[in-house]
């Protein structure tokens, strides 16, 4: 860890990397294609939500156009999820 430093602070089991290998939970954020978006999106929507018609799927594929479509890969700890997403969304918001 002496190389990477600024990876100390993901590093999830400090008190035993002198007896097992060391374990970095990542978090991060990467672009999608709209199409992959609304893909999962609309799968989920009617597995959860049998219902959902026309309007919903509708809804969701404004907002894909509209907006930066990202995929989420998340690590094991949650706390470290919040301050990620928030500086994603302060890296991708327009300034003005």
């Amino acid at each position: 860890m002496a190389r990477f430093p600024r990876l100390l602070q993901a590093v999830s089991n400090r008190c035993t990397t002198d007896t097992e290998k060391t374990l970095i939970h990542v978090h991060a954020f990467a672009p999608i294609s709209r199409m992959a978006l609304l893909r999962d999106l609309v799968t989920s929507t009617l597995v959860y939500q049998p219902g959902a018609v026309q309007p919903e799927v509708a809804m969701m594929a404004a907002l894909a156009r509209q907006l930066p479509c990202y995929q989420i890969n998340l690590g094991s700890d949650l706390a470290e999820i919040p301050p990620v997403a928030a500086q994603t969304i302060r890296d991708n918001t327009p300034i003005g």
